[in-house]
């Protein structure tokens, strides 16, 4: 009976036995729920990371977008300010002159010609044949017509002020634009001491309309 007690108490867990068992226990579970805590943890971090990711892409393409829109936006700005400071350049640079444009006019009809203004004849072998009449040539006749351009004075190392140069506004309101016209000079531009005889009516320019009219005049009597 001895031994069987023996037997029996050596074969019981001690106290401390029975708290190792519980600490291992205890240590597994705790390891357990750590490891699943820090997978929860990196799963939803990881989907917050996609969201993340997903929202970058968006703003990086918004940004972009915005970007290109800046940029379309301040060209479109710095073209209207370019024109409107060209206008404000050119306001009060405004020049009228008038040069003689030459134009076709029917002449008075004759008496001697029908109403098509032929002449009737007949030919030595008795056919009847029609030529123009002299009236049916249309006249040259010269009138003013208005130049409107801008003009730049500067003054050379002399201290004379003169015209450098001439421009034209071409395009709309909205797309105004300037080009050099070449065909007025200054030398071009008519004086009270040039005479009318020695005048090219191509290219000459008159500063008032009387004086372009007093040219026209001389031109439909001399041509």
């Amino acid at each position: 009976m001895d031994y069987f007690y023996k037997e029996e108490f050596f074969n019981e867990p001690n106290e401390f036995e029975k708290q190792i068992n519980e600490f291992k226990e205890s240590l597994l579970k705790s390891v357990k729920q750590e490891y699943l805590s820090e997978m929860e943890q990196l799963k939803k971090e990881n989907k917050e990371l996609q969201v993340v990711k997903e929202n970058l892409d968006t703003i990086e393409k918004e940004y972009k977008e915005k970007s290109r829109r800046l940029d379309r936006e301040r060209h479109k700005m710095e073209m209207e300010l370019k024109n409107k400071r060209l206008s404000e350049l050119m306001n009060g640079s405004e020049v009228i002159m008038y040069k003689a444009y030459p134009s076709k006019v029917a002449q008075d009809k004759c008496s001697q010609c029908n109403e098509n203004r032929q002449i009737e004849y007949i030919t030595p072998l008795g056919n009847k044949a029609f030529e123009n009449c002299s009236c049916s040539i249309e006249k040259r006749v010269y009138t003013p017509e208005e130049y409107i351009r801008y003009s730049f004075s500067l003054v050379n190392s002399g201290g004379h002020r003169y015209v450098n140069a001439f421009y034209r506004m071409n395009g709309s309101d909205r797309d105004e634009y300037f080009t050099y016209d070449h065909s007025i000079r200054a030398e071009n531009i008519y004086s009270l001491e040039m005479e009318f005889v020695q005048l090219n009516s191509y290219n000459t320019f008159f500063k008032t309309a009387d004086e372009c009219q007093s040219y026209c005049d001389f031109l439909n009597k001399t041509q």
